[in-house]
């Protein structure tokens, strides 16, 4: 079967351009100058969220930018829509404050946000150890949940690049209502006995790219779940954990289908499923191509 290009070259060309251009004449915010502390412990909330707002708020490419260091940072929410092109820009490292929080659903969230590009090779720090043994949805349906890492909500047109994710609470990055999201060299590791640390999981997103990343998790080191489109996954380590899935889908009534998903020259090593995996009855991929190499 041909497999057809599934991206929009010139959407990538453009956002290759823009990331370019950011270090040329970008209007940058950095975060040390809203009072953000790198010792490892005050909660920096106030200050990002000042810090992105600002950004968020300008009409030219403009970086919220991270300078080296430990920020303890609680839960808090990026919302958009911006007015042009913002850039996360982490060289330092993020860490979550212990302890389970359940019920709360995301650490950090990027909600209506076009044109987002999150790089720069810092370290977000979920401290799920402190979590993981609070986790009951193994036994339990009706479970607290612990938050995310990083959810991506109805982002558009976006890029994450050289970003690590260590020990999540819960998955690692989600993303719901999505289009157009280039993932490239990242790097997202939990201990195989962690529970739910999916390291990508998508639901109701079309045309996305995940490549060159390792995925080291206690779940899913991919799952691509329910109306779900136009996927394409290469050169990606994936091992320890359950594997690559599409599907998990029948759990709830009129859950729509998966389509067009491509899965070429990744390793998968010690995982749970040594292929691709789609599960249940309601699993309908129309198209996929993969190509595993062990």
């Amino acid at each position: 079967m041909a497999h057809k290009n599934i991206f929009p070259c010139i959407f990538f060309s453009i956002l290759f351009c823009v990331s370019f251009t950011v270090a040329q004449g970008a209007r940058t915010f950095n975060i040390k100058s809203y009072g953000a502390i790198a010792d490892g412990r005050i909660d920096n909330r106030k200050a990002f969220l000042r810090a992105w707002m600002d950004a968020c708020d300008q009409k030219e490419v403009s970086i919220v930018y991270i300078p080296k260091g430990v920020y303890m940072l609680g839960s808090v929410e990026f919302a958009g829509p911006c007015r042009g092109v913002t850039m996360f820009f982490m060289k330092g490292d993020l860490r979550a404050p212990r302890g389970a929080f359940l019920n709360v659903e995301t650490w950090l969230g990027f909600r209506y946000v076009d044109n987002l590009i999150m790089k720069g090779g810092g370290t977000l720090d979920g401290q799920g150890q402190s979590a993981w043994p609070f986790n009951q949805c193994h036994k339990n349906n009706n479970c607290q949940t612990l938050p995310i890492s990083v959810k991506f909500d109805f982002v558009t047109n976006s890029r994450i690049k050289s970003i690590r994710s260590i020990h999540s609470k819960n998955a690692h990055f989600s993303f719901f209502g999505c289009t157009n999201i280039n993932i490239s060299n990242v790097e997202l590791l939990a201990p195989d006995y962690s529970p739910n640390t999916d390291g990508i999981k998508m639901g109701s997103s079309s045309n996305i790219r995940i490549s060159y990343s390792k995925i080291s998790t206690g779940d899913d080191c991919i799952a691509i779940l329910s109306d779900t489109s136009n996927i394409d996954i290469s050169n990606v380590y994936c091992g320890p954990g359950h594997g690559i899935s599409i599907g998990s889908l029948g759990k709830y009534t009129n859950e729509k289908n998966v389509n067009g998903v491509s899965v070429r020259k990744c390793t998968l090593n010690g995982t749970d499923n040594d292929s691709l995996s789609c599960s249940n009855s309601r699993c309908y991929v129309q198209e996929y191509i993969w190509n595993f190499e062990f």
